[in-house]
């Protein structure tokens, strides 16, 4: 019993795994325009889903968490490029879909250099198959803005 356990972790855990090869992401402060952009990478065959589906019948939408951070005003909205549609049979509806890659940007308001932390929830899917939601953190530094 111990040694079927162990088997099926090892399994879960490569599954994990796989899906992290999946999407890489960056983030990055652009202080031109005050924004944080959120780059992902999406290995060939896979996407990524549109923060805003427009069902819960199926995957996951991106969800993208800056944590509160006192010396920066965050956008209530993050934004998307306008996502590819189409119908998915699997799922029995319309999804809203990223391919190859896709910045998400936050328009802030920063007082001091300071550091924050995000947190995307994603899920990806190929025409087979979807892998289990994946949970990234990346941090940033925003440096002082030039008045």
């Amino acid at each position: 019993m111990i040694k079927l356990l162990s088997i099926f972790a090892l399994l879960l855990s490569s599954v994990v795994a796989l899906g992290q090869d999946k999407v890489t992401w960056t983030a990055n402060y652009n202080a031109e325009d005050s924004t944080i952009v959120l780059h992902a990478d999406i290995a060939e065959g896979w996407h990524l889903y549109s923060q805003n589906l427009e069902n819960d019948m199926g995957p996951i939408p991106t969800e993208i968490t800056f944590s509160p951070n006192e010396l920066v005003t965050f956008s209530e909205e993050t934004i998307e490029p306008e996502p590819k549609q189409s119908f998915d049979e699997n799922f029995g509806a319309n999804l809203s879909y990223f391919e190859k890659s896709v910045d998400f940007t936050n328009k802030i308001i920063a007082q001091d250099t300071t550091t924050v932390n995000i947190t995307v929830m994603y899920m990806i899917c190929n025409d087979e198959m979807c892998l289990p939601p994946t949970e990234k953190t990346l941090t940033i530094t925003i440096n002082k803005p030039l008045n």
